[in-house]
């Protein structure tokens, strides 16, 4: 008897220590968050350059749809289909909806949520305001006929309705609803709350929870994205006014959320962004070039 407390006393205590070791010894799923590779600015090529350099075992990247489009005709996913093209491309994640820039009160006229308040675009989805739904609708339909159409078949699809959502569950279920009908069955949906949403940052059941910084409380399946912390790297000290981590810092990132299905990289130049304040991302010509490129890569250390 006495025997078997003693058995059962340690194996109590050596379950969280089990845990821990089977977490560390997963394998890192890094990726990388070139936001902005819509905007003629970015490097594409750089980019990609890098990639070939680094050689990792596989490609995750995560982008944002429609609010850098600079380009004076087309979709503006030539690098899209670059990257989705490469043999080694395992998961292209997209967010649809700038939920950022209705926040601070500076979307473009050009963005689906420019002259919509949070509020307002909340109770819409809620009550299915017509012309809320029509609107939304119309844009996902579009993004969806553009970027299925540069996946491989082999490609793991992530799609997140919106980047850094204000909405409530029961709104972003309306949305998460349209995103579904869309899409279909071809990608994986992902719920990406901004952390201090007043509603609450819990998962929403069949999607993929997502949350930026870099400590972010996640329990799989999720993706980690350091979006809004940047990356002090040798070449070039962060000016970005969210603050930095070290490069040790960043890689502790990756080891901490290798139980996702991603866990994406992310500089200011990601977002094209440079010294000083708001420029209309569009605009933008602080992006990410080779050598940045070069040194972000070798934090995969694959």
């Amino acid at each position: 008897m006495y025997y078997f407390i003693f058995r059962l006393a340690v194996l109590t205590l050596m379950t969280p220590l089990i845990l821990l070791y089977a977490i560390a010894e997963l394998p890192l799923k890094p990726g990388r968050a070139p936001y902005a590779i819509q905007n003629t600015n970015y490097n594409c090529d750089a980019f990609i350059n890098s990639l070939t350099t680094s050689k990792p075992k596989e490609i995750r990247y995560a982008w944002l749809y429609h609010t850098f489009n600079n380009h004076p005709s087309g979709d503006g996913l030539d690098c899209v289909r670059k990257i989705n093209a490469l043999p080694n491309t395992s998961i292209m994640q997209v967010h649809l909806i700038n939920e950022v820039c209705q926040r601070n009160r500076n979307c473009g006229d050009y963005e689906l949520l420019h002259g919509i308040g949070l509020k307002e675009f909340r109770e819409g989805l809620k009550k299915r305001d017509q012309a809320i739904i029509a609107k939304v609708d119309n844009y996902i339909k579009k993004s969806a006929e553009e970027i299925l159409s540069t996946l491989k078949e082999n490609t793991t699809c992530l799609v997140s309705p919106s980047l850094e959502s204000n909405l409530d569950q029961q709104a972003a279920k309306v949305l998460i609803e349209i995103t579904k009908k869309h899409f279909g069955e071809r990608c994986k949906i992902v719920w990406n709350p901004v952390g201090n949403n007043k509603y609450g940052i819990k998962p929403i059941e069949g999607t993929i929870h997502e949350l930026h910084g870099a400590h972010p409380k996640l329990k799989a399946p999720c993706v980690a994205d350091l979006d809004g912390v940047d990356i002090n790297l040798p070449e070039r000290k962060s000016f970005h006014r969210l603050g930095a981590i070290s490069i040790s810092s960043a890689k502790k990132f990756l080891k901490n959320y290798s139980h996702c299905e991603a866990s994406f990289l992310w500089i200011a130049e990601d977002n094209c962004i440079g010294p000083g304040g708001f420029k209309d991302p569009r605009s933008r010509t602080g992006c990410t070039d080779a050598r940045l490129q070069a040194e972000v890569f070798k934090i995969f250390g694959e």
